[in-house]
């Protein structure tokens, strides 16, 4: 589970403005990560979860909206249907026989759950991705910029599991038009992935230019 004050530092970098917001969190557990967070804004957020293990998943229901007891690569959810999502996915390497893409740093699990997931969210939407930094493998970290813009990486608020979050909003920055910021994110992706540079620290209070959750058009 996420602790509190990594999730307070996340709230302190949204707003929410007034109409119908959909968050996610595909790995939930007992729901506890969105039902902190939504109680952080005056708006109301209509949260979803999904969730492997039997127990926790009803006890999630109890929390949030909508809770799915299945493993998030077995069902389905919308494209571009979502506003907001969190991901804190599972970590550990995952068997392929695909020698290209293990290759490229990608067998990860962490990687091929934020991979699946980032297909919830519609264009704009905020994304907050909690993975151990040593995961930011230069293919994971190229997969980043291309797919997510105004990335801003953060250190967790315990250092126990050498976390970051990574946050951003879902934007195509293909194109030669973006290259220079692509580059510039991956860059400093790859950089914390492999201990050159540190992640920022976490705000503690509201910051001034904060990601707005966009609405979602019912």
């Amino acid at each position: 589970p996420t602790d509190e004050d990594t999730l307070q530092g996340i709230a302190c970098l949204l707003t929410v403005p007034a109409g119908y917001i959909r968050a996610i969190d595909p790995c939930c557990g007992d729901g506890a990560a969105l039902q902190f967070l939504r109680k952080r804004f005056i708006n109301p957020m209509s949260c979803y979860g999904i969730e492997l293990n039997k127990e926790r998943a009803t006890i999630a229901a109890q929390q949030l909206e909508h809770v799915l007891n299945v493993n998030t690569f077995d069902c389905v959810v919308g494209s571009n249907s979502m506003s907001f999502l969190f991901l804190n996915p599972p970590y550990g390497d995952v068997v392929s026989d695909n020698l290209a893409q293990a290759d490229k740093g990608m067998n990860r699990l962490e990687i091929q759950f934020t991979r699946r997931c980032l297909g919830f969210l519609r264009k704009e939407g905020v994304v907050a991705l909690v993975v151990p930094f040593p995961s930011l493998s230069p293919g994971f970290c190229h997969y980043l910029a291309r797919n997510i813009g105004d990335i801003r990486v953060y250190s967790a608020a315990t250092d126990r599991f050498n976390q970051v979050v990574i946050m951003g909003v879902k934007r195509d920055m293909n194109g030669e038009e973006l290259r220079l910021i692509r580059d510039r994110h991956r860059d400093l992706l790859v950089n914390i992935g492999q201990s050159i540079s540190k992640a920022a620290i976490l705000p503690t209070s509201p910051v001034t230019e904060p990601y707005q959750v966009p609405a979602i058009s019912t």
